[in-house]
């Protein structure tokens, strides 16, 4: 052991290893995964907006409907299988997610709740108002599985939580809005709250679609 040591010494490790440092080291370029797009958050809180009004506006407008063609004490019900279909459907369109991606299940979602959104007329007896609450318990389902994802695909992995708080932040937006301009009965003719539930459905769609960091 001791001929061993003496012939490290003789060696020298240390010259060797201080041979093998650089004399005037780089530091080492770390790129700033923190920075966030002002653009995307914009995008996120505007779909957050969008896709609460067109929801409420639906929903208001399908009980009008109901009412309209005097299905009796079955709104309620049909209202509900609206709810519990987006229950019962959470989990096979989060595998359906899983295939599609998240971006193209959201927009495929959007779509169906406009065009949902607009069939909602047609709901004059109860076999088709629950064939419609069914289709929009699907639709609504496809989307509200990726609002999460999506938001956290637009901002870096450590902002997460202000990507999360700006959709939510536009949802509460959405609900203020709802609540002093489109809520109040006979603010909007049943035909105009229609389209306009679509057209908000479809502008959040143009959002997600157009998802890029810029």
């Amino acid at each position: 052991m001791l001929i061993a040591a003496a012939l490290l010494r003789w060696a020298g490790p240390n010259l060797q290893v201080e041979k093998q440092l650089p004399l005037n080291p780089q530091p080492t370029k770390i790129s700033n995964k923190s920075d966030i797009s002002f653009n995307n958050l914009l995008k996120i809180f505007i779909t957050g907006i969008a896709i609460v009004i067109g929801f409420r506006l639906l929903m208001q407008n399908f009980a009008q409907v109901l009412k309209l063609h005097n299905l009796g004490s079955q709104p309620n019900l049909i209202l509900i299988t609206v709810f519990l279909t987006l229950a019962l459907a959470s989990l096979p369109m989060g595998r359906l997610a899983k295939h599609l991606g998240i971006r193209l299940t959201m927009i495929s979602g959007l779509i169906a709740m406009a065009i949902f959104a607009c069939g909602i007329l047609l709901g004059h007896n109860v076999i088709l108002a629950t064939a419609i609450a069914i289709a929009l318990g699907i639709s609504f389902s496809l989307v509200s599985n990726s609002t999460i994802p999506f938001t956290l695909s637009m901002v870096p992995a450590d902002r997460g939580g202000l990507g999360t708080g700006m959709y939510f932040s536009g949802s509460a937006v959405a609900n203020v809005l709802f609540v002093l301009f489109l809520g109040k009965p006979n603010s909007l003719t049943l035909t105009l709250a229609v389209l306009l539930s679509a057209i908000t459905f479809l502008i959040a769609m143009l959002f997600v679609a157009n998802r890029g960091n810029s």
